[in-house]
């Protein structure tokens, strides 16, 4: 079978997740990527390989937008069975692939209220947590693959503290300090040092200068550099080739994140070797145990309209209680006990085993009456005039930016 993957292609979570279903698919069938624009890595050594094309510039302005034609000329080209999209918030796509009749997927990561019963488009969802699993009881094709990562990467991770006489413990910030929590992650640990710790450090790993991220807490930036100045914190800001080389730096993780769709971050920081301090909310809580780590409470719940499942706020006093209790801990027992429990739980090459066989056996659903009501959602959201004309008429947008490109070109 060939399937194609619809997705972003550069350092962030939702690119490591497809590649990790290329992993779990290219044992049994031809795999595809076509890289949306988002973050665009063409010409990157380090993100090129053969089964990769790199869509043409998309003219709607959406995140997740492709080019139509391109699309369609990509799935005949390459004689598309079955395509997985990835956080695919645009979409015409899935309705074309729809009209096609070419098969489709999703994992589940994020969506609106609205847009749960537009799920019906897809032939088969993948659930990776119970959270997910749970929100769509009712559809028809639902399969339940456990998250995890890739455990053997090499060397097996040491147990060993990072450095001799401290404890370090590790944040990594990615794009988003805000919903990795890096804000919650400074109150706490400046809280955990007024309380006595010693022999401790904490290290940030973040892909953008956290002293110019604009903080929703304006104090944030001046505790910041207040640890800093007393040499308590140190801060990594650049991308690795291998997003993993990250937990390097650390012994335990501290990941009071407000929002997840997977818990990514928790597979693979006990991979390598480091237990997880989270929050005790849905989807953490259904990952980490005493074995693996420790749970915080929330001061807050909260609902977005970015999202059917909610944002939290975790508690910074409960965080830096646990800064305090793992500080004084067996640091060494604690990281073996982590790296097993990865290996026991979040193999991503065992639990995901069944994922190509489920993919190829999945029937084509009837979908008339979901192609009808996501095409009206769509219609729905066309509210500018650049939007309206964008979809309307792509030709024209196209003409119209090329002519532009090459008026500057000649002055």
């Amino acid at each position: 079978m060939n399937v194609g993957i619809v997705t972003a292609w550069c350092a962030r979570g939702a690119a490591y997740v497809s590649k990790q279903y290329v992993q779990a698919l290219d044992r049994e069938h031809k795999v595809f990527i076509y890289a949306r624009g988002e973050g665009t890595t063409a010409g990157d050594p380090l993100w090129q390989s053969p089964i990769v094309t790199y869509g043409a510039e998309p003219v709607y302005p959406d995140a997740t937008s492709v080019d139509l034609d391109d699309f369609d000329g990509w799935l005949t080209a390459n004689r598309i069975d079955l395509v997985v999209f990835n956080e695919q918030w645009w979409w015409e796509p899935v309705i074309l692939c729809a009209r096609r009749k070419v098969r489709t997927a999703a994992y589940l990561v994020e969506y609106r209220e609205q847009e749960i019963p537009l799920f019906e488009l897809y032939d088969v969802l993948i659930a990776h947590s119970r959270q997910h699993r749970d929100t769509f009881p009712k559809h028809r094709n639902l399969c339940f693959i456990p998250w995890g990562t890739a455990i053997d990467l090499g060397a097996e991770p040491s147990s060993r503290p990072v450095r001799d006489g401290q404890v370090v413990f590790l944040n990594s910030a990615g794009m988003n300090p805000d919903r990795k929590g890096t804000d919650v992650v400074l109150a706490a640990y400046s809280k955990a040092i007024e309380h006595g710790i010693e022999n401790t450090k904490l290290v940030i790993h973040s892909q953008r200068p956290l002293l110019e991220y604009g903080w929703r807490d304006p104090r944030t930036a001046g505790l910041l550099k207040d640890l800093l100045g007393r040499d308590r914190v140190e801060v990594i800001e650049h991308s690795f080739v291998n997003p993993r080389e990250v937990y390097a730096f650390g012994d335990i993780c501290l990941y009071p994140a407000r929002f997840d769709g997977m818990g990514l971050t928790i597979a693979e920081a006990n991979a390598c070797a480091l237990p997880v301090i989270t929050a005790d909310h849905a989807p953490w809580n259904e990952f980490v145990t005493p074995e693996n780590g420790s749970l915080i409470g929330c001061t807050r719940v909260y609902k977005t309209e970015r999202s059917f499942h909610p944002f939290v706020e975790p508690d910074a006093d409960a965080l830096a209680e646990e800064i305090i209790r793992w500080s004084t801990r067996d640091v060494a027992a604690a990281k073996k006990a982590a790296r097993e429990y990865a290996r026991r739980h979040f193999d991503w090459e065992a639990n995901a085993a069944p994922l190509g066989g489920l993919l190829e056996n999945a029937p084509l659903l009837e979908k008339a009456a979901a192609i009808r009501a996501t095409a009206e959602y769509e219609r729905g959201r066309r509210r500018t005039v650049r939007e309206k004309i964008s979809f309307n008429l792509p030709s024209v947008v196209k003409t119209a930016r090329r002519g532009y490109r090459l008026a500057v070109g000649r002055s």
